[in-house]
């Protein structure tokens, strides 16, 4: 900056550099009298950076966008941190007090039991398709959800209530539906396949148990949809055997936000 007569103030050396950029420019870009060929390759190799660099952006925005949908999708049924407890089996017990902590941790928004388990569902004698079973609690309030399919199932959009045959209810993804050829209204035998008892002829004995189907649900996401199914908490509880023990699989956080949750993992581990 430089002060003139009267207190003007000019900008000279920012006025500087703008002529020697463009003097720079010019001199590159203008053809010779005696070299039209190297303005002419000068255009070309312009035009070549142009597209290179439009076809970069176009390409990072398709990448980011995409990054972003697969991140929702996953999201929408994956919560952000889990909590486990160590052990030869996924359980934990007294899990009450441990959920009461992990409310009250900075950057954790909400926070549920769970339980997860590997089953077998069949709708016919012809077919079994394996599949993941959710155990949700429905005493949680939907504005605590931890996942948006948990509150979709907390609002109603995914009916978890009594049915009309008596069975447990259960939701399944849209392409395992299709698959075992499933609809609202049918009735289903789930097996557990971790809930094993041998017999007094020593013969390994599954759990079975009949569920009506409730409801089936889309997330976009292949291995969900054709994966995971859906049930109250307490129903899957009975179903592995761990009712009386009120056990569950652990706890499932949402914090806010998802990129911080090794360090929430962490502080909570501390915390624990």
């Amino acid at each position: 900056m430089s002060s003139g007569p009267g207190g003007v103030v000019g900008k000279g050396k920012k006025s500087n550099s703008n002529r020697l950029s463009w003097f720079v420019a010019r001199r590159y870009l203008a053809s010779r009298k005696r070299g039209r060929l190297l303005s002419f390759i000068t255009w070309i190799s312009l035009a070549g950076v142009t597209v290179g660099v439009t076809a970069l952006i176009v390409v990072l925005g398709v990448m980011n966008g995409m990054q972003e949908e697969l991140r929702d999708k996953i999201l929408g049924s994956t919560p952000h941190v889990l909590v486990l407890e160590h052990g030869p089996s996924l359980r934990m017990s007294d899990w009450r007090p441990v959920m009461d902590s992990v409310r009250t941790l900075p950057r954790v928004r909400a926070a549920a039991p769970f339980i997860l388990t590997k089953v077998a569902v069949l709708r016919s004698e012809e077919y079994a398709q394996s599949a993941d079973l959710y155990g949700v609690s429905l005493e949680m309030d939907p504005d605590e959800a931890v996942t948006e399919m948990e509150a979709e199932i907390l609002q109603g959009v995914h009916d978890l209530g009594p049915t009309e045959s008596g069975y447990p209810p259960v939701v399944l993804g849209s392409r395992l539906a299709d698959r075992i050829g499933a609809f609202p209204g049918d009735t289903l035998r789930v097996i557990s396949l971790e809930n094993i008892r041998p017999s007094p002829y020593g013969h390994l004995i599954p759990t079975v148990r009949a569920f009506e189907v409730s409801g089936t649900f889309t997330t976009g996401m292949y291995e969900y949809d054709v994966g995971n199914i859906y049930a109250p908490l307490e129903v899957v509880q009975g179903l592995l055997g761990i009712l009386d023990s009120d056990q569950v699989s652990g706890l499932s956080v949402r914090i806010d936000d998802p990129w911080e949750a090794t360090a929430v993992g962490q502080s909570i581990r501390d915390e624990l």
